[in-house]
């Protein structure tokens, strides 16, 4: 024989069955809300260490900037101070170049004479 049972008995077996089935829902839900807020405090965590190194190398940008800037003017000194001496070797090299060749036409001008009073040419 068969056990019937009255509808209602299995209505209610049927919200239970669904009741549980909601609880272990929710109960993962849950779960996965946990991991979640645990994922967002590591993060965040993350994005604090980010955010300093940001900020670190924001600092350092503009030291290497400042940097940058004095040796900028340095270098200006240094390439004018070179471009004075160019210009004084220049000078140097003009009155070299002027003194020698004097000296070569002279020279010439000795060796022609000498030359000249040994053939008699004057």
């Amino acid at each position: 024989m068969r056990a019937t049972f009255h509808p209602a008995l299995r209505e209610e077996a049927l919200v239970d069955a669904q009741i549980a089935a909601l609880q272990v829902e929710v109960s993962g839900i849950k779960e996965d809300l946990s991991d979640i807020k645990t994922d967002i405090r590591t993060l965040r965590g993350d994005m604090k260490v980010a955010n300093d190194s940001i900020a670190g190398l924001k600092i350092e940008t503009t030291q290497i900037r400042r940097e940058m800037a004095e040796l900028r003017g340095e270098l200006k000194g240094d390439v004018g101070g070179v471009r004075t001496e160019i210009e004084k070797l220049r000078g140097s090299i003009r009155l070299v170049v002027a003194t020698n060749t004097i000296g070569q036409l002279v020279t010439a001008g000795l060796i022609l004479g000498v030359v000249g009073r040994a053939l008699r040419w004057f």
